[in-house]
């Protein structure tokens, strides 16, 4: 793989895969049925199960035109997501915009906070990506 480009190697790879579970006749249609549901809730992580909506606040932090909170909320036993609340310093209360950062150089990104010189290239690429901004300075919380 020296000289090959890692994406047509992974490409190749995916076209190679047979998998697991398709469906070829060889197995009754309900059995593979049951197979395959039971691989996808198991995949899916499902059945959901219940936990205590446990959310702890780990740092507040202020600043001129916002308040900036760092809690975690528990979604499954023993899950913790962590999750920023930006809160414009206005009266009253306001809408709120849920910036979902994806898979990228983290959700520090969609609060314009970079701890590389990548993350500063990116931002400054791709300004959009700095989601919570727009929405404070809209007058939303983010």
């Amino acid at each position: 793989m020296k000289n090959m480009d890692s994406h047509k190697h992974e490409v190749n790879i995916l076209k190679a895969t047979v998998p697991a579970l398709s469906f070829d006749g060889t197995t009754p249609l309900d059995e593979w049925k049951k197979s395959a549901e039971q691989k996808l809730n198991e995949l899916l992580g499902l059945p959901l199960s219940w936990c205590e909506p446990i959310a702890e606040i780990e740092y507040k932090n202020e600043y001129q035109d916002y308040t900036e909170y760092r809690f975690t909320v528990q979604t499954e036993p023993n899950y913790f997501v962590p999750c920023h609340i930006l809160i414009p310093k206005s009266e009253g209360s306001v809408p709120l915009t849920l910036c979902l950062s994806g898979h990228g150089g983290g959700m520090h990104i969609a609060f314009g906070k970079t701890k590389t010189e990548k993350d500063q290239k990116m931002l400054s690429d791709w300004p959009h990506r700095n989601m919570a901004k727009r929405s404070l300075d809209e007058g939303r919380a983010a």
